[in-house]
């Protein structure tokens, strides 16, 4: 199997759970088919029968059958972008096995990614709580300088578990935070925030203030742009300008503006690593 083909799919399969999860408003219910019984979790459809729908069946409803053909997809990047610098990633689909990442001259050292963990408290077999997912790594610039930079997401969720099933859905906004430490010492803040449809946030402040909104339209087999009920990417402005975008589908891609100054260009570079290695479950 190619890696990177099945690590596209992997981040569509991880997109569409978020979505079904989110959007439905309520839990997903399982069918034992063996037996022929129902799970404790509330229907999908309400009203209906109970049924089991592949994932790969639901990208075709949704994409057109964009997500399960053999096409390698590409986000669809502001057009600015195209006379800039385009670099695949390498390690982002390794992220949690300690590996660098790495475009272009950038690339991270000391990277570690914690486990997801969550606390709860509840009663009858709910519960409500919050996910919270650490990571750390040392970005290294292509001049060879190094920055710090330590990240930690958390999301309010409701969970469920039994002897028949388990279901977790989030019930408010993911919020990433992280803390760059700078060349002199001073501390730099990336946020972002949001659900699995829809993330924005900003780096930095003042007048070099980048802001991030989340991409989510790929070309379809004609063409033609098809808006995905998950994020798969990242657009980075300073004020008007597009600055850069993230690519987190297949391996992953960078896209740099042209012209940014060596400092600009280093800080959209930091700020798209700590989104690649953003990973919103």
């Amino acid at each position: 199997m190619n890696y990177v083909r099945s690590a596209n799919s992997f981040r569509f399969v991880k997109i569409l759970d978020r979505w079904v999860r989110g959007a439905v408003s309520s839990v997903k219910v399982a069918l034992d088919g063996r037996r022929g019984r129902e799970s404790s979790g509330p229907p999908i459809l309400a009203g209906g029968p109970a049924v089991t729908v592949s994932k790969c069946t639901l990208a075709f409803v949704v994409l057109g059958a964009v997500a399960c053909s053999s096409v390698s997809l590409r986000v669809l990047v502001d057009p600015t972008l195209a006379a800039g610098e385009v670099y695949a990633v390498r390690g982002a689909t390794s992220r949690h096995w300690r590996q660098p990442l790495q475009f272009g001259g950038f690339s991270t050292r000391q990277t570690r990614t914690g486990e997801s963990f969550a606390w709860s408290a509840g009663v009858f077999d709910v519960e409500a709580g919050v996910r919270t997912q650490p990571y750390r790594f040392v970005f290294v610039a292509d001049d060879g300088g190094e920055r710090e930079v330590e990240c930690r997401s958390r999301t309010p969720i409701l969970r469920h578990e039994d002897d028949d099933s388990s279901w977790e859905v989030a019930m408010g906004k993911t919020r990433l935070t992280c803390a760059v430490r700078g060349a002199a010492g001073g501390i730099e803040t990336l946020s972002l925030a949001g659900t699995g449809v829809n993330m924005t946030g900003s780096m930095g402040r003042g007048d070099g203030r980048l802001t991030i909104t989340s991409l989510r339209q790929v070309p379809d087999r004609n063409g033609r742009p098809r808006t995905l009920p998950g994020v798969v990417g990242y657009e980075l402005r300073q004020g008007s300008r597009v600055v850069g975008s993230v690519d987190l589908l297949d391996a992953g891609y960078v896209y740099l503006a042209p012209g940014l100054s060596p400092a600009l260009r280093q800080e959209v570079a930091l700020a798209a690593t700590a989104l690649l290695l953003f990973d919103p479950e």
